[in-house]
């Protein structure tokens, strides 16, 4: 069932199967719909720099549309104001700068919500899909820092802004590292999880799998007839996952797979939008965990009309 462009996943469907159609209820972002999530990309795609900061793309690897259309099935999490340009949360004690995150789980991005929510109350989460804002984030600490500060506590220039990892799963990742013997993770690099010659059948084709949080390739291992286990795990940080699909030609192809909170959120609020029209009044039983409480209480941008 689709609201509001988004795919409701049943929950009583197994961990494999939901996570196979949160896959395509991330892709769902994607889709053109009238409603304030689309309005920020708009209003950051409104007042992006000229230049394109995007990684050189050669021959052998993909174009970068093909690459933008992988990283689509990716939902970040922003606060935003009424007008749904993205706040300034972040500060750095060291340089005095004031900047923004795009919050790969929910929950993270729920936390700084209730922050601003205390002086903005028309403040409100919006949900982009990661292709809308990662080529024009910035590549260093030098071009963060020549982007100007606005007064205002909300910017459009993408050079301010970052991504906000799982902290979690950059310690899963660096004790992993470790036991490998290889580097640690540069500090805010996003983590990614996966297994070689472990591959899904998505989109009817075989793809080896990207996970944002060990844990759920843990639980799709565990769901699958495969002879890989948790101990050939390897770690490669988003940045790197990038720059290689735009300078080879990787088979099996890859895929991301969304964080799971992440994935649940975005799938329930499938079902939150088509409830919108039943009035305040409407009775309803108590959320049945912590993300749908999220769901159900936190005002999400495409909420607001």
């Amino acid at each position: 069932m689709h609201a509001a462009g988004i795919l409701y996943v049943p929950r009583d469907l197994k961990p494999l199967g939901a996570m196979l159609l949160a896959l395509h209820a991330a892709a769902a972002l994607l889709e053109p719909a009238g409603v304030d999530r689309r309005a920020v990309v708009r209003v950051i795609s409104a007042a992006a720099v000229a230049s394109i900061h995007g990684l050189p793309v050669k021959a052998a690897g993909l174009p970068r549309a093909d690459v933008a259309a992988k990283l689509s099935r990716v939902p970040l999490f922003v606060i935003t104001n009424k007008e749904d340009a993205p706040y300034l949360t972040e500060f750095d004690q060291a340089t005095g700068r004031r900047g923004g995150a795009f919050f790969l789980d929910p929950r993270d991005a729920l936390e700084t919500f209730k922050d601003v929510k205390a002086f903005d109350p028309n403040a409100a989460l919006s949900v982009v899909p990661l292709d809308s804002v990662w080529f024009e984030l910035p590549r260093s600490d030098k071009e963060a820092a020549a982007a100007p500060l606005p007064k205002a506590g909300t910017s459009t220039d993408l050079r301010l802004f970052k991504i906000r990892r799982i902290e979690s799963e950059a310690t899963e990742a660096n004790t992993l590292l470790e036991s490998q013997r290889a580097k640690p993770l540069p500090s805010s690099s996003v983590p990614l999880f996966y297994i070689k010659s472990m591959s899904l059948d998505v989109d009817g084709k075989r793809q080896v799998p990207y996970f944002f949080r060990l844990e759920d390739l843990k639980a799709a291992v565990g769901q699958m007839d495969t002879s890989a286990t948790a101990d050939d795990v390897q770690v490669i940080s988003l940045e790197k996952f990038v720059a290689q699909l735009s300078k080879e030609t990787l088979s099996p192809p890859p895929l991301l797979v969304a964080a799971a909170p992440a994935a649940a959120v975005v799938e329930r609020m499938g079902l939150g939008t088509s409830e919108m029209g039943q009035g305040t009044g409407a009775s309803r039983a108590p959320p049945q965990d912590p993300l749908e409480e999220l769901v159900l209480t936190t005002p999400f941008s495409e909420r607001r009309k």
